[in-house]
């Protein structure tokens, strides 16, 4: 091979480390639940902060820092955050920064995610796998004078441009976590392809001020998965069927 072209695989290589592109999340027996509480570490595997999603657009992937921030921090971004979760609204920031009840944050600001901001999960494929359904914990961490209106959807695909609303949470003006749960449709089920699902604001927020901060937590899915067959019990059937053909066989060649 030559070195220019193992110069050029190398650099490719670097450019998508460097992107950190999410893993897709692999469904299995027992459901599915992200606490955040590994936050420290960086995002979980599947998970992708965007910014500039709309109704057709994943959006562009966004920076996360893993670095724990407080509630009251007014910068742009997504944040590691203590999950509101047994504290209260005066909880100092040493308390927050000590709290392994972790949450994923976010404070909108004019320039950054209002509208387009979005938590994303994504999944491999949903083969062999049925009823559906979603809950989260959505958390008022610093509560403010605008409001944002955020859509749980879900879409399919490897670069869906459809979503479909589940339903929605408004953040409001009380300090606290709400559950947020939803079932999907059947048309999600068995699908050899990505299953997406997202908090989204498509709109803009609403009144005057400055945005709250919010947080996403304890994300969980419950499902069905189809049994699969014992190895000793498929080979059992199909002996049977080899065994019923061979008398038949036998049957008609003394006839």
């Amino acid at each position: 091979m030559r070195p220019s072209i193992i110069s050029g695989l190398v650099v490719t290589s670097n450019l998508l480390i460097g992107l950190n592109l999410p893993a897709q999340v692999v469904l299995s027996g027992g459901g599915y639940l992200e606490t955040f509480d590994d936050l420290g570490d960086g995002l979980p595997s599947g998970w992708s902060v965007r910014t500039g999603a709309d109704a057709s657009e994943l959006g562009s992937v966004a920076v996360f820092s893993s670095a724990h921030a407080n509630w009251g921090n007014t910068g742009g971004s997504f944040k590691n955050l203590a999950s509101v979760t047994g504290l209260t609204s005066s909880t100092t920031t040493e308390t927050q920064a000590a709290a392994v009840d972790r949450a994923l944050g976010l404070r909108q600001t004019e320039l950054f995610g209002d509208p387009g901001a979005a938590f994303i999960l994504q999944i491999q494929d949903t083969l062999g796998v049925s009823g559906f359904s979603v809950s989260l914990s959505a958390e008022m961490a610093n509560v403010q004078g605008r409001s944002t209106l955020w859509s749980l959807q879900y879409a399919l695909g490897s670069s869906p441009v459809a979503f479909t609303t589940l339903t929605t949470w408004a953040d409001t003006a009380v300090f606290g976590a709400t559950t947020v749960s939803a079932n999907l449709p059947p048309e999600v089920e068995g699908q050899n392809e990505n299953l997406w699902l997202r908090l989204v604001a498509l709109n803009s927020a609403t009144g005057t001020g400055s945005r709250d901060m919010i947080a996403l937590d304890d994300f969980a899915l419950s499902y069905s998965i189809a049994a699969v067959p014992e190895p000793g019990a498929s080979a059992g059937v199909a002996c049977a069927v080899l065994l019923g053909f061979a008398v038949w066989r036998r049957s008609r060649g003394q006839n």
